[in-house]
């Protein structure tokens, strides 16, 4: 699940409640921002589109 810092959209703390809520094996992708546009965005969003493949590998 992905999480971010500051949202003018979805307030930060209701984000991570729900991720604190979800059951089972989990993983957490902490954004610097969601829903708006900042420097860091096109990596941010690089590395959380290759966070399923790395959490669902075969180990």
């Amino acid at each position: 699940m992905a999480a971010a810092l500051f949202d003018p959209t979805v307030a930060p703390p209701s984000q991570f409640s729900v991720f604190n809520a979800l059951g089972g094996s989990k993983e957490l992708f902490v954004l610097t921002t969601g829903h708006f546009d900042y420097p860091r965005r096109i990596r941010e969003e690089r590395q959380l589109r290759a966070a399923p493949r790395i959490f669902f590998a075969p180990r």
